[in-house]
């Protein structure tokens, strides 16, 4: 009854407070998107490898991580700078000002998308002799390289989040998950076994949820009653354009060079064997049940904190991060020891003998995600503040330990050495932009 009633007393307090309330109400409305798609996702793997097997779904995994490097090396994504800016035109009521905002970031989403497609398809010859793929994993790269071209969303991502259309999210991320895994279950009950018609089944998921995002967000423009879609088009951008393309190329630039955490572990793998490329890629999908309760905060706290730096609220801002920090080990510590209590048992059921092999890799892949993603709003913070440039040497300085440390590793002690590269790539970052954050307090305590 004590536990019940302090419970009550909790959520009234945050009903009461209008920053926490929105917060909760859209991280709660992220979460039903993300944690849905994710058990969607883990269920779809499960899937593709009793279709087509290990081998083929490490070609899978090799060609999807080809398409992503090119994108997030080439392709931006302009959502942070939507709300970064978006916000306070929003907080001054300057709505023609978001009207070229917006204007903007479609802009440059889909110049850059074309661009990224085009390279993508152009050096598929080249990396495919440097790596020494067959024409197979070569038809496959073509494919996915394909999907670049729609990958145009991410000003509407901004819209919605913006306007606080987490459900909308949701939806869009859960009807993708849910045509992908019916089209994969598909190929396993029918005992097809193409690669290639996998591939394409997937992409064409793919595309249908970012062609989603940006009729939600065009119809969330129509329905607002300072805005529409005709002022959006007319709105000139030439005021607006140097911040914001400065701001959403060095964004950017940092997500490009973020990305051999996110994908060259792939290929830095692939070098042992795509087996354990497909093992690796499964323990990163369990990974992402963590990434599920860290990923609402990501969402929704960024339009938040922007308001509030707005505001020149950098402490309010830092106290709400380090609560969060809290909060997040709390749910998440259990989670990664119940997890891997399971795993050597639920892995060896469901997927075979060698992926329960490495289920002490899981636990500390598992431990290592739970640190870095408690700390998951430091990252939003520190790009609200507008610390782009400094973000973007924090990364390299982070990545270029990552890189040195998985190849070195990985060819001492294998899966393990990537791992461990992770874990020092999230240490490093997390502490340079904890240090930075807390020596801009103390300086504005002094002002």
């Amino acid at each position: 009854i004590m536990l019940i009633k302090c419970i009550k007393s909790k959520i009234s307090i945050i009903q009461q407070n209008n920053f926490w309330n929105k917060l909760f109400r859209n991280m709660f409305s992220a979460f039903l998107g993300e944690s849905g798609s994710a058990v969607m996702n883990v269920f779809t793997t499960m899937a593709i490898i009793w279709a087509i097997g290990d081998t083929a779904n490490g070609v899978f995994v090799v060609a999807q991580s080809y398409m992503y490097i090119v994108d997030g090396l080439i392709n931006f994504q302009s959502w942070q700078a939507v709300i970064k800016y978006g916000s306070e035109c929003i907080e001054n009521k300057n709505y023609s000002g978001l009207c070229a905002i917006i204007k903007t970031g479609m802009i440059v989403d889909m110049l850059t998308a074309l661009v990224g497609t085009i390279v993508a398809i152009v050096i598929i010859p080249a990396v495919g002799y440097y790596m020494e793929w067959d024409n197979e994993i070569k038809l496959c790269c073509f494919v996915f390289s394909l999907e670049i071209f729609f990958h145009f969303s991410g000003a509407s991502v901004g819209v919605l989040r913006l306007f606080n259309k987490f459900n909308l999210v949701a939806i869009q991320k859960n009807v993708v998950a849910a045509v992908k895994l019916i089209g994969v279950l598909i190929f396993w009950l029918f005992d097809l076994h193409d690669l290639l018609q996998l591939v394409i089944v997937y992409v064409c998921a793919d595309i249908i949820g970012h062609i989603m995002l940006t009729m939600m967000s065009l119809n969330t423009l129509q329905k607002s009653d300072n805005m529409s879609i005709k002022e959006m088009l007319k709105a000139p951008v030439k005021s607006v354009w140097k911040k914001f393309w400065g701001f959403a190329f060095w964004t950017n630039l940092t997500s490009s060079v973020d990305i051999p955490v996110k994908q060259l572990d792939v290929f830095i793998l692939s070098g042992i064997s795509y087996e354990i490329v497909s093992v690796f890629k499964l323990y990163k999908q369990v990974g992402n049940i963590l990434v599920q309760l860290s990923t609402p905060i990501s969402q929704a706290i960024m339009p938040q904190f922007s308001e509030l730096i707005a505001q020149k609220k950098l402490k309010e801002c830092y106290d709400i991060m380090m609560k969060m920090r809290k909060w997040t080990l709390w749910v998440m510590i259990p989670i990664t020891a119940v997890v891997t209590a399971l795993s050597p048992w639920l892995l060896d059921v469901f997927f075979g003998e060698l992926y329960a092999k490495y289920f002490y890799i899981l636990m500390l892949y598992l431990l290592s995600r739970s640190f870095a993603l408690s700390y998951t709003s430091i990252h939003q913070l520190f790009v609200s503040m507008g610390k782009v440039r400094r973000n973007f040497v924090f990364t390299i300085i982070a990545n270029v330990a990552y890189l040195i440390c998985a190849v070195i590793l990985s060819r001492i002690i294998g899966i393990l050495g990537v791992v461990t590269a992770l874990f020092a790539e999230y240490f490093i970052i997390i502490m340079l932009k904890k240090y930075d954050i807390k020596k801009e307090l103390a300086l504005s305590s002094l002002s």
